[in-house]
């Protein structure tokens, strides 16, 4: 049993996946941690180059995620969506805190 998609809901996703991936791409290929946040410190400097190709990929990948899931409609019904959903977000925490934990100073008053 598909769920018909609103056209609004497929351009939205279409746009927010081009959104991510243009993003992924800047922090990436360009270095623009401060897209990342304003207040964003490493604890190793010549970790840069680390931190932004694996928060590019990261981002690239969610925007490729987020433009399928009108393509997934096809295939699946929509609770197999919102489960890879919901794991996709259970991850991205994980990636985040990991990353947090690894790579960054924690935020001081």
């Amino acid at each position: 049993m598909d769920i018909e998609f609103p056209a609004w809901f497929i351009l939205s996703t279409y746009l927010m996946g081009l959104t991510f991936i243009y993003l992924g791409y800047r922090i990436c290929a360009k270095q623009k941690l401060s897209l990342i946040g304003n207040g964003v410190k490493l604890k190793k400097a010549e970790k840069l180059n680390t931190v932004c190709k694996l928060t590019g990929i990261y981002s690239v990948v969610l925007g490729v995620l987020v433009m399928a899931i009108p393509m997934l409609n096809l295939f699946f019904n929509l609770f197999i969506i919102m489960c890879i959903v919901g794991i996709m977000i259970i991850a991205s925490a994980i990636f985040w805190l990991t990353l947090q934990k690894i790579y960054f100073v924690p935020f001081t008053k």
